[in-house]
């Protein structure tokens, strides 16, 4: 069973942003996303050295466009009748500290 982590853990923070970058790869919104705050964080181990991320983010629609390779870390949050805020679950599973790829196995926004 997956156990509670910190959502200030490197690792949760790390896939937190792989999977919103991939959110809004696959994401045909005009604006880019963000993640505001990590709501909460879980992982679990599959050895010999995979680990799988539990996450619940509220995001936010932030001012920059969304393109190709953007890190919406840096762009604002809209204000105003534009604001948009949705919570999201996101499943990454991760081979830490390594050059294997991670993969976003769940995205789920409301």
């Amino acid at each position: 069973a997956p156990e509670p982590i910190s959502t200030s853990d490197p690792g949760a923070r790390h896939a937190a942003d792989f999977a919103m970058q991939v959110h809004n790869e696959l994401s045909k919104n005009e604006y880019a996303f963000r993640i505001i705050r990590i709501e909460s964080a879980s992982f679990e181990m599959f050895p010999p050295s995979r680990v799988e991320y539990f996450l619940t983010a509220e995001v936010g629609r932030t001012v920059c466009r969304n393109e190709q390779g953007l890190n919406p870390s840096g762009c604002a949050l809209q204000s105003g009748a534009d604001a948009k805020t949705v919570v999201c679950r996101f499943v990454v599973l991760a081979v830490p500290n390594s050059s294997v790829p991670s993969h976003l196995l769940e995205d789920q926004c409301q």
